[in-house]
């Protein structure tokens, strides 16, 4: 499966996974960045998080992976790194370890170095862009496409950014992107003439168990 196809088909499936808008905000939300691998030059994960939010505040858990290659074959295995705890109203976040011990005025605001989602990076940087309406699922969208500029990390690179149409107030969990196009992001790629690719996809899960309710209300 080629990087197109596979960026189609995660959005594809994405609209199962957010189902009614009234639940837009709580649930899980799982961050998943793909890019090609070096060794075996196939797409892999280089990055998957799960953010819990419940009333507009998130624990984010963040695995560290590790890569075992032999014979150009890759083993992934992962762990347990940290947790985070975000407001996403304050734009701010704290490092709560693996023990989720929450310090109340100890709060780093979102432009901040962190491990996991980085919400300093600028996937989008004020290029010229066109923008479609479209529906996927029955469920409106749109389609956002522009070319990274010389300001940007993915400068010459071919963007392709997919958003749900939703209300205005929800929870923002990618803002440079979200916050500038107003919706909720579901699929972003970006392609050069290199080969390089990047994918990132944001699923929402609208259930939240009563455990994780209870560690983001301390």
């Amino acid at each position: 499966m080629n990087t197109i196809q596979l960026f189609l088909s995660l959005i594809l499936f994405f609209p199962l996974l957010a189902k009614g808008q009234q639940k837009a905000d709580n649930g899980v939300f799982v961050y998943t960045v793909w890019n090609k691998h070096t060794v075996t030059g196939k797409m892999s994960v280089l990055l998957r998080d799960s953010i819990f939010v419940y009333n507009r505040i998130g624990i984010e858990k963040v695995m560290k992976s590790e890569d075992l290659i032999v014979d150009n074959r890759v083993t992934t295995s992962y762990s347990l790194e940290t947790y985070y705890r975000i407001n996403f109203d304050k734009h701010q976040f704290q490092d709560i370890g693996k023990d989720l011990v929450y310090k109340k005025e100890a709060d780093l605001p979102f432009t901040a170095p962190k491990m996991g989602l980085n919400f300093r990076r600028k996937l989008y940087n004020g290029e010229k862009y066109t923008a479609t309406d479209t529906t996927i699922n029955h469920k409106p969208c749109k389609v956002i496409r522009y070319v990274g500029n010389s300001n940007s990390s993915l400068k010459g690179a071919r963007i392709t950014v997919v958003l749900s149409d939703v209300n205005s107030k929800v929870v923002h969990i990618i803002p440079n992107l979200e916050d500038t196009f107003n919706g909720r992001l579901i699929g972003f790629e970006a392609t050069d003439d290199k080969d390089g690719r990047i994918v990132i996809v944001l699923e929402h899960i609208p259930q939240l168990s009563n455990y994780w309710k209870k560690v983001i209300s301390q």
